[in-house]
């Protein structure tokens, strides 16, 4: 401390009637005697002189803090780009002061990265003392932590981007990816004591089990609502981590799935309403989830409550704040599937016909198979209740011949409903209609497991009379 600093800091002490404070600061400060010899002149035991001795310290580092003026020292702590400034142009002792008080908020609140910055700095202004190698080990063990984390981030986005592709392919190969994942996130997690480990890791369990087939889970895998319920823990916990208030849109989608999964839609109310108010912000975060997942809910959620006209005018409000990006296929198709839904509960099928048409041509299905059938049937019906009747055939003909290639026993409920699309151009009205209910029924019965699709269409018996009235 410089000799006017050390001057006005000892008045302040006087002035406070601070005087063991006065004397151990003028002790400490002269440097001519050992902890034991100060403790005698204090008549201090040696818990009593460490004590005072911290007590003092905080006191000089609240004096020197205070020395800085307020604006540039609020934007110091607040902001670590300032911290090159810190060091190469304030006093030695105010700078390790202010940096100090950094180490401890980021302490508080688990921030590895700003930590790993501050000790480097810490690092450097004590390249003299024997405090170096302290800082040193620091800053190697908040750097590696941090890393950490990272890895955590790269992880769990890379799941989530496999999860996308493997629920619209339905492709299983995808399954020997997803325990890799899981495995990599648990050996990363156990690696330090960390919030935020935990909750990459929740994340990654939770939809694990909510997406994956249930012959993908493993039976040390706990319950979803614990996991979720920890989780939301931690961000109470933890309110002034930035990324957890946006995370929080992830976790209710989360609570909104589990509970339509087992049919509590009454719970279900806040959360979906909670998701659907910050729908656009949470859809450009596809790399902590596959959010496109909760338009696929917003329709099930309507045709629950029977007010499926009303998806046009939600598509609409989403489409003028939000555009997904061609770059993430499973997100686009996704968006563009919910488009043509929202126009064919509109009565507006040639509309959705037009949406489909142009997803065809700008996204190619190689890879996804299983969305690429789905899709074409939709539009097949979409096509025949818009009056465009030769087209239907072609493109059903198409789909039969590829269900016919794939040879896949689980697409057998696609092979039945396009067997009964086929039935308005060939039969009578009244041996059509039978045929029709009795195809509808098996594909109803088939349609479930991996290879489900289509469930977002209400296929009663007003739906096989519009696709008959279709082509009469």
């Amino acid at each position: 401390m410089a000799e006017e600093d050390a001057q006005e800091f000892s008045s302040l002490l006087k002035s406070n009637k601070g005087d063991k404070f006065l004397l151990l600061f003028t002790l400490l400060k002269e440097g001519n005697l050992q902890d034991k010899e100060i403790e005698n002149k204090l008549d201090a035991n040696p818990g009593s002189y460490y004590t005072l001795k911290s007590r003092l310290l905080e006191k000089v580092q609240n004096y020197l803090a205070d020395k800085v003026p307020l604006l540039e020292n609020t934007e110091i702590v607040k902001n670590l780009n300032n911290i090159p400034q810190l060091i190469y142009s304030m006093p030695r002792e105010t700078a390790i002061t202010l940096l100090l008080k950094m180490e401890k908020e980021c302490a508080e609140h688990d921030r590895p990265r700003s930590m790993a910055f501050i000790y480097h700095a810490l690092k450097q202004l004590h390249i003299h003392s024997s405090k170096y190698y302290d800082f040193d080990q620091k800053y190697n063990k908040h750097l590696a932590y941090s890393v950490a984390i990272q890895k955590a981030e790269n992880i769990l986005s890379m799941f989530v981007k496999i999860l996308g592709e493997y629920l619209l392919s339905r492709d299983k190969k995808h399954l020997d990816l997803f325990p890799i994942y899981k495995m990599q996130m648990q050996t990363n997690a156990s690696l330090y004591p960390s919030h935020h480990l935990k909750v990459f890791e929740n994340l990654l369990n939770i939809q694990y089990a909510l997406f994956l087939p249930s012959s993908a889970a493993t039976g040390n895998d706990r319950p979803v609502d614990d996991l979720l319920i920890e989780t939301e823990k931690i961000f109470s916990e933890n309110s002034k981590e930035p990324p957890y208030k946006y995370l929080q849109s992830a976790i209710d989608f989360f609570w909104l799935e589990f509970y339509m999964h087992h049919g509590m839609e009454k719970k279900a109310v806040v959360f979906y309403e909670n998701v659907s108010h910050n729908a656009v912000v949470f859809l450009r975060n596809n790399f902590i989830a596959f959010p496109s997942a909760f338009l696929d809910s917003k329709i099930a959620w309507h045709l629950i409550s029977g007010s499926e006209e009303n998806l046009l005018e939600e598509c609409r409000i989403l489409s003028a704040k939000y555009a997904p990006y061609k770059e993430d296929v499973p997100g686009y198709v996704n968006y563009e599937k919910f488009r043509a839904v929202s126009f064919y509960y509109s009565g507006k099928c040639s509309d959705a016909v037009s949406v489909l048409n142009e997803l065809f041509k700008e996204v190619s299905f190689l890879h996804l198979q299983h969305a690429e059938i789905e899709l074409r049937l939709f539009l097949v019906i979409c096509c025949l209740l818009a009056g465009k009747h030769e087209v239907a055939e072609i493109i059903l003909t198409n789909v039969q011949r590829k269900l016919r290639e794939m040879k896949n026993t689980e697409y057998e409920n696609a092979a039945v409903l396009a067997k009964m699309l086929a039935f308005p151009f060939k039969l009578k009205e009244k041996i059509e209609k039978e045929k029709m209910r009795m195809l509808r029924d098996r594909f109803l019965q088939l349609n479930k497991g991996v290879a489900k699709m289509l469930d977002f269409l209400r296929m009663d018996d007003a739906f096989i009379a519009r696709l008959l009235k279709s082509v009469k």
